[in-house]
């Protein structure tokens, strides 16, 4: 056979597949290669399919004994490696530096081999080996062991490409076989990494820290409380290149189990062992609750209290937080480092009332909690203030004054009465003072005065009061003195200007004033003091007529109401008349008029002449009455002595009617000159109540109605039947039913 050398391609395949918490190996299905080895009649066997970076393993090949091989030619053996320079095939015992690297050819087999059989390794990058004729017994034997040594990490296959020729003893192992005839696979793993330590450092950390070693580019570290973690799968916390790790976030007291391995990414594999190491983390000390205030079980305190606080400390100095919570508490929720906790209370507080609260506080690890409780103190009822005393300053002003019960507020009503229940008086006071005025009284009037302690805290009075009292001082209504024209004097001149008269207050105030009277023009003034006070006359006057004025004066307090009158002198060359009878305007006058009558004077002679408004509907005329000749003075009457009457039908039916306005005149005239003057007045009592009982009755029916129809008018107040008249049939039903 040719000494012919083959060169063998060495294929390099790289995969590489890294997360961060798990690490996938190689994918190929080895169940399919040896399903094809078990077909042929060889297969190639290492001696370890996982191996450490640094050891050396070797690769046998194998005869089977079912088709009875007792030769083969091996014409090409082929390396796969994921790294380039993944292993070595190492020399042979025996070898020389000279010679190729030698299989081992087991002696049940024989050899036509140009070489031996050598296997040369170049730069690891390839390799090539002679063709390999072997004849030997019928069996499972080993023919051929190649031994290897280990540079990198990765996956190692080694692989023949096979024809099998059918008939024949013996297997040619050639180039262009369509099947694989046999196939190995070696993977190389990183070692495991060193000086693998767990360090407590607090109650939540510990440190780890290891050491790569040959063929490692990370290290993988998983880590549990309770037991160690499984496979590098089970609760991984670390991956990556450095060479410590700070594991966070542990609970205080506990034991933590880790395990640490390496990782190689190029060849995607575990290192084959692992480290282990454990330690506990340190024990917690829950925060502590201390200093309450107010003080666990204080008493009487003040329903102001506006806070509750107490002091929370950590020894590990942990962050604390957490709540205070109670009745009557604004509930807080907050935390910090050690320090003193403060809550809101809903003030005021209710009194004399036990107030708990509780202080709950945590680390994060353990929780403490208080409970904490305090009274608050009863109500203050104050005392009455004392000294309490009225003075009058004048007639409209009282001083009043008093001690305050320490430092409680007052509270003072007035009254006109003697005794009353608080809230019945007037409030005068309610305050811190001592003193207080009162003004705008009415004068030689007492008042009654009550006071009261108030506690504004606690929102409650004295239970009993304190009294006093004072009378005003009187007051003096303004006077009226010298009145000019004298009050009823007569001769007066009617070229008279000026009515006037002194108002004189005795206690000094100012007052307002009015003069007003018959042709007086009205004065007034206010706030005036003392002195004389006039108005002007509408002048000028009548001869022989009495004039009447009026004086109006109030000092705020008291009125003071004066008429005076005064009558102008005679006029000789001129007719006078005056004082009519009934006054002129005047209103409630008797029925039938007894008399109407008028004074009257002259220096001549005169007629007088009495007329009244006759108001029958068919005439509506003025009728003389009565009237006198020759006269110079005296006092002129009519007397209706011979009126209208029940008993007297055929009577006079002037002036008799109640309820009604009459009108009548007097003209005086000496000849040549005339004085007209005309005069009103009303009459009491009913239009129908002819008898003047006070009351329309049946007897009032015994004179025609008409009659009075024609003198007061028709009002139908009395036609009950709506005749158009009051007749006697409307007597059939009790009169005072209608009046």
């Amino acid at each position: 056979m040719n000494n012919i050398k083959t060169k063998i391609i060495i294929t390099l395949i790289v995969s590489i597949l890294i997360c961060s918490t798990i690490v996938i190996g190689h994918n190929y299905n080895k169940n399919e290669d040896y399903k094809r080895q078990e077909e042929t009649s060889g297969h190639l066997v290492p001696s370890s399919s996982d191996v450490t970076i640094g050891d050396t393993f070797y690769v046998d090949f194998y005869v089977y004994s079912n088709n009875s091989v007792t030769s083969f030619t091996i014409r090409q053996l082929f390396f796969n490696e994921t790294t380039a320079g993944l292993v070595n095939v190492t020399q042979n015992p025996g070898g020389t530096p000279n010679e190729d690297y030698n299989c081992s050819f087991y002696p049940n087999w024989s050899t036509a081999l140009t070489d031996d059989g050598d296997l040369d390794n170049s730069t690891g990058n390839y390799t090539y080996i002679q063709s390999v004729n072997m004849s030997g017994v019928e069996g499972n034997n080993t023919a051929i062991r190649i031994n290897f040594s280990t540079n990198y990490c990765g996956l190692l296959r080694v692989y023949i490409p096979t024809t099998i020729w059918s008939g024949q003893s013996g297997l040619d192992i050639g180039v262009g076989a369509a099947d694989l005839w046999t196939d190995g696979y070696v993977t190389i793993h990183p070692e495991a990494p060193e000086n693998f330590t767990a360090s407590t450092y607090n109650m939540s950390i510990v440190n780890l820290s290891f050491n790569f070693t040959n063929g490692a580019t990370n290290i993988v570290v998983c880590g549990k409380a309770g037991s160690y973690p499984t496979d590098y799968n089970d609760n991984q916390i670390y991956n990556g290149t450095m060479t410590t790790y700070d594991h966070h976030s542990l609970n205080p007291g506990t034991t933590y189990y880790y395990r640490a391995w390496s990782w190689n990414d190029s060849g995607g594999d575990f290192s084959l062992t692992n480290l282990t190491a454990t330690n506990t983390t340190t024990s917690n000390t829950p925060p502590t609750i201390s200093n309450p205030s107010p003080a666990n079980g204080t008493t009487n305190v003040d329903i102001m209290q506006g806070t509750v606080n107490a002091t929370v400390e950590d020894a590990q100095g942990n962050d604390i937080s957490g709540t205070i919570r109670g009745t009557e508490i604004n509930p807080y929720t907050g935390g910090g480092a050690n320090r003193s906790v403060l809550a809101n209370t809903l003030t005021p507080l209710p009194y004399n009332t036990i107030i708990n609260w509780w202080v709950n506080m945590t680390d994060g690890y353990n929780e403490s909690k208080e409970m904490y409780t305090f009274t608050t103190r009863n109500y203050f009822i104050p005392s009455p203030p004392s000294a309490f005393s009225a003075s009058p300053y004048n007639k409209t002003v009282m001083n009043i004054s008093w001690t305050p019960a320490g430092s409680n507020l007052t509270y003072v009503e007035y009254n006109t009465v003697e005794s009353w229940t608080r809230g019945e008086g007037i409030l005068l006071e309610n305050g811190s003072n001592t003193t207080t005025s009162q003004d705008g009284l009415t004068p030689a009037t007492t008042y009654y005065y009550l006071a009261w302690s108030y506690n504004e805290t606690d929102e409650k009075f004295s239970t009993t009061n304190t009294s006093a009292n004072g009378t005003t001082s009187e007051n003096h209504a303004p006077a009226f003195y010298f009145p000019n024209p004298i009050n009823g004097s007569s001769g007066v001149n009617v070229s008279l200007a000026i009515v006037n008269v002194t108002i004189l207050d005795e206690d000094g105030d100012t007052f307002t004033w009015s003069i007003e009277g018959i042709n007086i023009t009205a004065n007034n003034s206010a706030w005036d003091t003392n002195g004389s006070k006039e108005a002007n006359i509408n002048g000028p006057l009548e001869y022989n007529t009495t004039y009447t004025w009026w004086v109006n004066a109030t000092d705020g307090y008291n009125v003071t109401n004066v008429t005076y009158t005064f009558g102008t002198e005679l006029n000789p060359g001129y007719m006078t008349v005056w004082s009519p009878i009934p006054i002129n305007v005047s209103i409630g006058n008797t029925r039938p008029t007894a008399n109407i009558s008028i004074s009257a004077a002259t220096g001549s002679p005169i007629d007088i002449y009495f007329y009244y408004y006759n108001i029958t509907p068919v005439t509506n005329t003025t009728s003389l009455f009565k009237n006198w000749s020759g006269q110079t003075s005296g006092r002129f009457e009519f007397n209706t002595s011979n009126a209208l009457t029940p008993a007297n039908p055929n009577g006079d039916t002037r002036f008799i009617w109640g309820d009604t306005q009459y009108i009548w005149w007097i003209n005086v005239t000496d000849g040549t000159n005339w004085v007209n003057k005309t005069y009103y007045f009303n009459t009491s009592g009913s239009r129908y109540d002819v008898a003047n009982s006070g009351d329309v009755v049946a007897t009032d029916v015994t004179i025609d109605w008409s009659k009075r129809q024609g003198e007061v008018g028709y009002d139908n107040l009395y036609d009950v039947d709506y005749s158009g008249d009051v007749t006697a049939t409307d007597c059939s039903i009790i009169w005072e039913n209608r009046t």
